[in-house]
């Protein structure tokens, strides 16, 4: 066929085996090149535009003619076999635009293209998968990890894998801090903060706090633990953890300081380190037995107590100390130790601060510290007799306690016999006699004792405070014949005291032992026999007649017995009357025994014992006949109160007995005034100084005083008595501006040659009168104490103020001018400004921290707040870290005035590079917060504060110092059980921590203070 006969278009293209829209776009082509031309007009058929063309056509066309043929053969080839083709051929394919024609040819091109196509995607897929899988094992886990922060780098929890960090970009948060837990190096484990350091530790995401506790310190994780559930087992290991270095045990017990509970555990491991010989250790268990009692009051008290009776000088030094400190239960463990029967040199000790605690409350010696002084083996006898008389005068105006107080010491093995012995009589004979603890027990032992005399004085007590037991041993000793003398007769009188609960035994017993051999066995039958009442007065008054001497006393007294259990009165006075009738001896004792009537029976008495009183031939009768008076008058008989004011006379011993009666009496004020000024002037000391009560009473009853009282009481303050000065100082003070001009003289008189209790008093009385001169020699005198006190008498009275002030606060004691700054705070608007500013800022700049620290606190309080917050701005500006620190600390003080303007002062410190800083800080932001927000606004801010350690620990103050109140307290133990249930871990943790030290009352702020990171 020639080269120019019209051909196809679409023949042509399938012969050369080409892509159709290929082949019709390479026709366009060829004809714009001129190479071929329309056969027709609608393209359907083409021509070569010159015969001549053909030959270079087929030239050219041969290779792709022989490629297309070799095309087909593998395409035919590939359609018969049904197989794939390789890459190769479909790249060749492809290269030289070859195009499956047929259906076959078509489907194995397919078939071949699918085939590596699923390859391919296998292949990419394989990184996808690895992908997932990496982003599924990083999902729910975490890591420990550190990071520089404010106080070193912080333990941090982010989310994923250490090893996996490259992948942190996947979606999920991996490598996102989940939380600060603000442990640094020193709260950490060394090994857990070397893992934690390259990455080695990990957890999952729902139990990672459960590992904090492995990750802490030993002792810090023992000691959160105790804060937070009070587990006492964690003690166990916090001991074994210090062993046996003195350094160790004490920094222990330093560190459980702010959290001790006072359980048994710990006080084991308290009293433990109190046997150590070691003055830290001691120190340090003796501050944390005081801290916890100071803060629960129920706890360590017997610890406290055997402290200060310690054999060891230097742990009862450190003992005082601290139980000084306590206050007002203070003052009661040392009265308990003196119950306690210590060593002399105790004793002698106690003695002094039982005695300067009691100058400086301006109260009465108490009956224990009298009982304290009678049981002293060193004390002089004089001594002992003044103990007796105020234990007598205690026990007539408060029985109770003076009856407790006589219990301890029969209870005491140690304890002088003759103070014992005199205790259980008091006790024996008084009547009713009040519930008091212990006292059966005490009686019991008492009645083992060793000593005779004790023994023998405790039988009757111990019949009357337990008649069953003792009746069931007393039958016992009737029949034993081995039995001394005095306990024989102790048994006789102790009969008596069981005969209100079995009177057949009693009389069966009686009767026996009325007819013994022994004449002081009969007596004391005699005496107890009238117990029974009348039945027994027949008998006693026949006695009392027939009787050897010892029997018709004992008679007497059976007499005078049977008139108070039922038998008659004037029966009774007829037949002690046979003893009054007789001179001497016998005239005495009937004597005595109406003065034991007049307690009960007053009316059948009172004109016999005015004629014992007054008799001119036996001057002796005058004290018995005197005290059975003052006997009648307690119990109530006008006719003896008159009767004892005409009863005074020369007799030193009369007047002490009528005085003491008048004081001790019912209305002293009233009835013993016109006595008391017969008597101040009284050469016996005793007599001055009950009178000198009597006085001071009258002139403490709120109404003018009377001159001649007034005058009085002034001249007693130069009395050679001390006991004496310090009543009549004290009743001055009752007088007020009512004080005679001559007061301010006498005091100066007395203060210049007073002890320190002496001044004490001296400064409070005048406070009370206005006595400037007194203070002036105060504030110069060599005791710190005094100097102290001196500044608050100034302060709260407006008496020189201002030169107090300036002379405490340049004082060379820091003790002086660290009170005159507290007092300060509490009396600032009775010190002119200019002066309180000029004092504070002077006290600023003390060389004492402690002091400078309190005087900036004080600033805050009482300085214009506008000063104030420029100060402390410029002051937390500053590079020192020591000036940043106490401005934090003083910020406390401008809490109160202006909360919001403390937060913004504040808040940055957060941030603050300096450690002591934060800690400083603490307190006050805490209680900002806890002024400006709400508790569920601070259990927000707690929840809120996972990545921030420092902001969590500022709300967990916060809560602290909200707890302070009964209110606050129930409203943050609500919001912290919430935040316990579903808190975020590390929030759940400081609440569990706040909860537990709120629930033991511990100090809560101190030991937040030492997780400060």
């Amino acid at each position: 066929m020639s080269v120019m006969t019209p051909r196809a278009g679409e023949q042509i293209i399938k012969r050369i085996n080409l892509d159709q829209e290929f082949g019709q776009h390479a026709l366009i082509v060829l004809e714009q090149r001129g190479v071929i031309i329309r056969a027709d007009a609608s393209g359907q058929t083409w021509i070569l535009r010159h015969e001549i063309l053909g030959t270079r056509v087929r030239e050219l066309t041969a290779p792709a003619r022989a490629a297309a043929r070799q095309a087909f053969e593998l395409l035919g080839s590939k359609t018969q076999s049904r197989s794939r083709l390789t890459l190769k051929e479909l790249r060749k394919l492809k290269t030289e635009g070859i195009a499956p024609v047929t259906p076959e040819e078509r489907d194995v091109v397919a078939r071949s293209k699918r085939y590596y196509m699923m390859i391919a995607g296998a292949i990419a897929a394989v990184p996808l998968v690895v992908i997932i899988i990496i982003w599924i094992s990083m999902s729910g886990r975490v890591f420990f990890d550190l990071e520089p922060r404010v106080g070193g780098d912080h333990v941090m929890v982010r989310g994923g894998r250490a090893g996996l960090s490259s992948f942190f970009w996947l979606p999920g948060g991996a490598g996102e801090t989940v939380a600060d837990t603000g442990f640094t190096r020193a709260m950490v484990k060394p090994e857990e903060w070397k893992k934690i350091g390259t990455r080695d530790l990990g957890a999952t995401r729902g139990d990672w706090s459960d590992n904090l506790g492995s990750i802490m310190a030993p002792q810090l994780a023992g000691l959160v633990e105790y804060a937070t559930t009070g587990n006492e087992a964690t003690l166990a290991d916090l001991r074994k953890a210090a062993k046996e270095n003195p350094d160790d045990l004490a920094e222990l017990l330093i560190a459980l300081r702010p959290i001790a509970r006072g359980g048994a555990a710990e006080v084991a491991l308290v009293e433990a380190a109190l046997a150590i010989p070691s003055p830290a250790v001691q120190r340090a268990a003796v501050a944390t037995a005081g801290n916890a009692a100071r803060r629960r009051g129920d706890v360590y008290q017997d610890t406290l107590t055997k402290a200060l009776i310690s054999s060891d000088p230097e742990l009862r030094r450190i003992a005082f100390a601290s139980v000084r400190s306590l206050g007002e239960p203070g003052r009661a463990l040392f009265d308990a130790a003196l119950k306690l029967g210590p060593d002399q040199a105790a004793r002698r000790e106690l003695l002094v601060e039982v005695s300067t605690v009691t100058v400086a409350t301006d109260d009465a010696p108490s009956s224990a510290s009298a009982v304290a002084v009678l049981s002293d083996p060193e004390s002089t006898p004089p001594q002992k007799e003044r103990a007796k008389a105020q234990i007598r005068a205690a026990l007539a105006k408060d029985p109770a306690p003076t009856a407790n107080a006589l219990t301890a010491l029969i209870s005491q093995d140690r304890a002088q016999p003759e103070a014992r012995v005199f205790a259980i009589e008091l006790l024996n004979d008084l009547d009713p006699l009040p519930k008091v603890a212990n006292l059966v027990e005490a009686a019991r032992m008492a009645n083992a004792s060793r000593s005779p005399i004790v023994r023998a004085a405790a039988l009757p007590l111990y019949a009357k405070v337990d008649p069953v037991r003792a009746g069931g041993e007393l039958a016992t000793m009737l029949d034993d014949k081995k039995l001394e003398k005095s306990v024989r007769v102790a048994a006789a009188l102790a009969w008596g005291n069981v005969a209100a609960s079995n009177k057949e035994a009693v009389a069966n017993a009686l009767d026996r032992m009325l007819k013994d051999e022994d004449a002081d066995v009969r007596a004391a039958a005699a005496t107890a026999s009238g117990r029974l009442g009348r039945a027994y007065q027949e008998r006693l008054i026949k006695m009392a007649k027939n009787e050897v001497f010892t029997v018709r006393i004992g008679a007497a007294m059976g007499l005078a017995n049977s008139a108070e259990t039922g038998g008659s009165p004037s029966y009774a006075v007829d037949g002690i009357a046979q003893l009054w009738r007789e001179k001497g001896r016998p005239r005495r004792e009937a004597a005595r025994i109406y003065a034991h009537m007049a307690r009960k029976k007053p009316q059948f008495v009172t004109e016999l014992l005015y004629q014992a009183a007054h008799v001119a031939d036996d001057p002796g009768l005058h004290p018995i006949g005197v005290e059975g008076l003052c006997n009648a008058a307690l119990a109530g008989s006008p006719d003896a109160r008159r009767s004892l004011v005409r009863s005074l006379d020369d007799v030193v011993e009369v007047r002490r007995i009528v005085m003491s009666c008048v004081a001790d009496g019912p209305e002293p004020a009233k009835n013993g005034s016109a006595i008391a000024l017969r008597l101040v002037k009284d050469p016996d000391n005793g007599i001055r100084g009950d009178a000198a009560r009597v006085l001071a009473l009258a002139a403490s009853k709120g109404t003018k005083v009377a001159g001649n009282v007034a005058d009085a009481l002034v001249g007693l303050l130069d009395d050679p008595d001390r006991d004496v000065r310090l009543v009549a100082i004290r009743a001055v003070a009752g007088m007020g501006a009512d004080a005679p001009k001559t007061t301010t003289i006498a005091m100066s008189r007395m203060f210049e040659r007073g002890d320190e209790g002496e001044k004490l008093a001296l400064l409070r009385t005048a406070k009370a009168i206005g006595a400037e001169d007194v203070l002036a020699l105060a504030i110069a005198d060599g005791s710190p104490l005094v100097r102290v006190e001196a500044v608050e008498a100034a302060l709260e009275s407006g008496l020189r103020a201002s030169a107090t002030l300036s002379a405490a606060l340049a004082d060379s004691d820091p003790q002086v001018r660290k009170a005159a700054l507290e007092r300060l705070a509490a009396q600032k608007d009775k010190v002119d400004p200019a002066v309180l500013d000029r004092a504070l800022t002077l006290a600023v700049r003390d060389p004492n921290p402690e002091l400078s620290q309190l005087a900036l606190t004080t600033i805050a309080r009482v300085a214009a707040k506008e000063s104030v917050l420029a100060r402390l701005h410029r002051s937390l500006g500053s590079r020192a870290e020591r000036e940043r620190a106490q401005a934090a600390a003083a910020a406390i003080g401008l809490v109160d005035r202006d909360a919001q303007s403390s937060i913004a002062l504040l808040e940055p410190l957060l941030d603050d590079p300096s450690h002591d800083v934060r800690v400083a800080m603490l307190p006050a932001l805490g209680a900002a917060y806890a002024k400006t927000n709400t508790p569920e606004k601070l259990a927000a801010l707690m929840t809120d504060s996972e990545g921030n350690a420092m902001r969590r620990l500022v709300a967990a103050a916060a809560f602290v110092t909200l707890a302070k109140t009964d209110t606050g307290a129930k409203a943050a133990d609500a919001v912290l059980a919430k935040i316990r249930a579903n808190g975020p871990p590390m929030a759940t943790f400081t609440a569990k921590l706040v909860a537990g030290l709120l629930t033991g009352k511990a100090d809560g702020m101190a030991f937040l203070q030492e997780l400060v990171p």
